[in-house]
């Protein structure tokens, strides 16, 4: 199932692409601000079509429109007007965003339009950062991390109709292989092959948790098609391998190696030693979504357990409360009463927390655990050391009288 952030993105992709193309900023940038001051699509301004939120200054001489926001005033939050720049379609919102950083002259100081770094996703992001686009120290790191995250990945297949069944290869007639033949050129394994190595390829990125773009288990049917591409250069994006979306020698050996790991469970699993707090967090996440008119999604899970993992490291016992902050950027794990002066609580940043895997989430909380059982283990070897019984004085007898 599409979600409403896949949906966002698919639908300002051709437009993102479409001016990279044009300007040779990075479109990977252009997408994950657009993601990181909407929300996901979730707060654009209604009628304004404006991607990046730009207030309407008084260079502006285009249509604006007044909303009511929230303003930081002394370290206080108050509520203001403020004027909006309103814009005809999402092309020239983007277009405005490109003007507005080119005509800056802070952004060329730091290196924001220098070749090399215009069209570098992590080169343009840093010297955004760098030149103070915002007051955030992860700002950078957030926005690398948005753009590499599944719901950007999805959202992009979504757009660019790699979400359609395996079996659909395009229009006219096939000009592959015919049934029971495979595309190999090397021993490399590419989009419009056929056959049992296909059929291998795809259950071994199956067994490995690689889904298609809306979430629902990759297809086995032997046909090497846009969704089988885009689970394979997600594998190699994981396993610094060149994402080219072909199956050669070193990716096959990476699936082979990491088909032979021993599997671990995650959070999500009754077994693990820390699920308990994970299903507390799961339902705050859910709550929290169903109040805000949105169904749980894959996600949701993934929120849940970078809560979860957040909490174990702040060695919590568990989850009484889950609280959204005013704005939706961070999210609280409280254990004991909201009002009580001796709570203990985590963060976690919304977004970083949406796009984290929870295998991920998983292996933080699993370090922060195996840490903690080392710490109990001495304490427990040094404490009898400290009990011993000291030997009696001699008993000395007093003078006799």
């Amino acid at each position: 199932m599409t979600t409403p952030q896949q949906q966002f993105i698919a639908d300002i992709y051709p437009a993102v692409r479409k001016v990279a193309d044009e300007t040779g900023v990075s479109a990977e940038l252009l997408l994950a601000q657009a993601a990181a001051e909407t929300g996901w699509g979730q707060k654009v301004l209604h009628g304004t079509n404006n991607l990046y939120n730009i207030k309407a200054d008084s260079g502006w001489h285009g249509e604006s429109k007044t909303f009511e926001v929230p303003e930081f005033r002394n370290r206080h939050k108050v509520m203001e007007d403020a004027k909006f720049r309103v814009y005809d379609s999402y092309e020239d919102s983007i277009k405005d965003r490109i003007k507005f950083v080119q005509e800056n002259p802070t952004y060329a100081k730091h290196g924001l339009l220098d070749p090399g770094v215009k069209g570098d996703l992590v080169k343009e992001a840093q010297a955004l950062q760098a030149a103070g686009y915002a007051t955030d120290p992860d700002y950078a790191k957030n926005l690398i991390d948005i753009a590499n995250g599944p719901t950007m990945r999805k959202g992009i297949a979504l757009a660019e109709g790699r979400a359609e069944p395996e079996h659909v290869q395009g229009r006219g007639k096939a000009h592959g292989p015919t049934h029971g033949q495979t595309q190999l050129q090397g021993d490399h394994l590419r989009k419009g092959g056929e056959g049992t190595h296909v059929t291998e390829l795809q259950t071994s990125l199956q067994k490995l948790g690689y889904t298609s773009p809306d979430g629902t288990p990759l297809g086995t049917d032997g046909k090497f098609g846009g969704n089988t591409e885009l689970a394979l250069r997600a594998f190699q994006r994981d396993h610094q391998l060149k994402d080219d979306g072909v199956a050669g020698p070193k990716t096959l050996d990476a699936l082979k190696e990491a088909q032979q790991r021993p599997t671990t469970t995650t959070l999500a699993d009754p077994k693990h030693q820390a699920h308990g707090m994970y299903s507390q967090a799961e339902a705050g996440v859910h709550r929290i979504d169903r109040e805000h008119g949105r169904e749980p999604t894959l996600q949701s899970g993934q929120l849940a357990g970078s809560l979860t993992a957040s909490a174990v490291t702040a060695q919590m016992s568990r989850i009484d409360h889950v609280v959204l902050n005013d704005d939706a950027s961070k999210l609280y794990a409280v254990q004991g009463d909201l009002n009580s002066p001796f709570k203990s609580f985590a963060e976690v940043d919304v977004l970083r927390g949406l796009n984290t895997p929870l295998a991920q989430s998983t292996q933080v909380a699993d370090e922060q655990l195996s840490r903690t059982a080392v710490q109990e283990q001495s304490q427990q070897v040094a404490q009898p050391a400290q009990q011993q019984p000291q030997p009696h004085a001699p008993h000395v007898a007093g003078p006799s009288h």
